[in-house]
């Protein structure tokens, strides 16, 4: 008889949206990196906003097993809806949570706290997956004004603390190793880890290019004001008058597709600028090969970009802003790109005229970027993962 997989109960906040279109995902591919999980079963609990008989049971998305549960819009309308959610959620997530070998929570979660506790009281072995602070969020957002504003800051702090509560009595992984070090400094010892879903088999090696006579620019991202993309067309502009033959494509939608239009017309790159539109994950890795000759991320603010590792593998040079888990992904020093102060734009458009013009330079820091995304593939990742999930059932 062959051994059944150990059932893994995933925790997580990413809405999935019913439409004319089906049930999906928009904007969340957490659900794509449960398939490099290979010894367990995975089941991953996510909120639907769409009330229906949907919730309570499972469904397959992207070949994923997923288990629909109330949800509750923005994370302003979370504590109007909680009361709801609660009263149809919390039967079902005791029932799931019952037949789970081990119960995988990603924070912040709504229903978090919720699930530890219900673990805890079913004698589930348990682990965390921090994501991030909530509150650095909250408190960047110019969403929240007055009132609300500050409420939403109390809340915050109360899910930081509880995050915290829960992750310093299990297992914790936490994404990437800035977030380690904060978590560190409030009594967590936490295990770097990343949700990638760069495949090994699709990681090429370094883009060998002598020269580069007419360069084109790439990124692929949200147009909105902390991507920092009017950053990148003035960039384009200055090397232009310096000689420099080069082009922009941008992949993405956003609030502020207009307002770039206008910039380049006022800039005069028009001609040399291509806003290309959202592009599907899986057509990702044909535009940065195909497309694309140098990599910008020209970000404000970033958590752990995992386009940057799309980058990587597709063997590409990458100049980007040292914010968020930028730089641990590029080096410090820049190792493995090039890392240039967010908002600064002579220096990004310095860096980009180096990446350029320094052929040897290039070659070395895209080595040193294949080597890195070979350690941080799909497989590696979910494997770490997996290790630790293992070791818990062993000590059951």
């Amino acid at each position: 008889m062959p051994q059944t997989k150990i059932r893994v109960l995933f925790v997580n906040d990413n809405h999935c949206i019913m439409d004319h279109k089906g049930l999906y995902f928009l904007g969340s591919s957490f659900h794509l990196f449960l398939k490099g999980f290979i010894c367990t079963r995975p089941v991953l609990s996510t909120p639907c906003v769409v009330k229906s008989n949907l919730e309570s049971t499972e469904h397959i998305i992207d070949g994923v097993t997923v288990w629909i549960r109330t949800g509750y819009g923005t994370a302003a309308d979370f504590y109007y809806a909680l009361p709801r959610m609660l009263l149809h959620g919390i039967f079902d997530l005791w029932r799931h949570v019952g037949r789970a070998d081990v119960v995988f929570i990603a924070f912040p979660a709504c229903f978090g706290f919720l699930s530890y506790s219900i673990a805890r009281l079913l004698h589930k072995p348990i682990c965390a997956y921090i994501v991030g602070d909530v509150y650095e969020v909250v408190d960047r957002s110019r969403r929240y004004p007055g009132l609300q504003g500050a409420l939403a800051r109390i809340a915050a702090r109360w899910e930081w603390s509880v995050t915290c509560y829960v992750a310093r009595r299990v297992p914790t992984f936490a994404l990437g190793r800035s977030l380690q070090s904060k978590l560190l400094s409030s009594g967590v010892k936490a295990i770097p880890a990343m949700t990638s879903l760069i495949k090994r088999i699709d990681v090429r090696p370094p883009r060998i290019q002598e020269q580069l006579a007419h360069v084109r620019l790439g990124t692929v991202c949200r147009l909105s004001l902390e991507k920092g993309i009017q950053n990148l067309f003035h960039a384009v502009s200055r090397l232009l008058t310096r000689g420099i033959d080069v082009s922009c494509v941008v992949a993405g939608a956003g609030p502020l597709l207009n307002d770039l239009i206008r910039l380049a017309r006022e800039l005069g790159i028009s001609e040399r600028v291509v806003l290309n539109g959202a592009v599907p994950h899986s057509e990702i890795d044909r535009f940065l090969t195909s497309e694309v000759d140098v990599f910008v991320l020209p970000s404000l603010s970033e958590g752990v970009p995992k386009v940057v590792l799309e980058a990587m593998a597709a063997g590409i040079p990458i100049v980007a802003t040292a914010v968020g888990g930028i730089p641990e992904m590029l080096g410090e020093s820049g190792e493995r790109g090039w890392l240039v102060p967010a908002g600064d734009v002579s220096a990004l458009a310095d860096a980009i005229e180096s990446c350029v013009k320094d052929t040897d330079e290039r070659v070395k820091r895209c080595e040193e970027a294949h080597k890195y995304v070979i350690d941080h593939t799909l497989e590696a990742e979910a494997g770490r993962i997996e290790a630790v999930i293992l070791g818990l059932i062993a000590k059951d």
